[in-house]
């Protein structure tokens, strides 16, 4: 099983480190490194966190950390990661909006319910703009 990450997921991941590193440059390295981590063992046990209630059919799971849900989908071959918000966030209007414009359409047409899911982006390409914060690969010493 393979770990892929949306597009959305990694601009959500820019916009919490964004935030978190105007106060703290070291702490927002801690947290890109341990959320990682956090979507890394969802390989481990795939299933573990429920499906999102009144959203099922989407096959949309919700996993806590600390004050971040990760939301993510399982798949025949991988888990995808879709969205990383905080917690206080409305996710359901993000996620699941009434009346999605075209921002949401591609997310939600990625969202129905299929046997297994194609790789949208291999974890070896997640990362963030060197010139915003330099992070190392996973596994460097630092």
């Amino acid at each position: 099983m393979i770990l892929t990450v949306s597009a959305e997921a990694e601009a959500d991941l820019e916009q919490i480190v964004a935030y978190v590193a105007e106060q703290s440059p070291a702490s927002a390295l801690k947290l890109v490194r341990t959320l990682r981590e956090k979507c890394e063992s969802l390989l481990d046990a795939p299933r573990a966190y429920p499906l999102v209630p009144r959203y099922e059919q989407f096959g949309v799971r919700r996993g806590p950390f600390g004050q971040f849900l990760i939301f993510y989908r399982v798949g025949d071959d991988a888990v995808e990661i879709i969205h990383i918000l905080h917690s206080a966030r409305d996710y359901e209007a993000l996620l699941f909006p009434e009346e999605p414009d075209k921002q949401f359409q591609s997310l939600r047409e990625k969202m129905v319910p299929r046997k297994g899911l194609e790789p949208s982006r291999p974890l070896s390409h997640w990362h963030l703009k060197p010139a915003r914060l330099p992070i190392p690969p996973p596994g460097h010493a630092g």
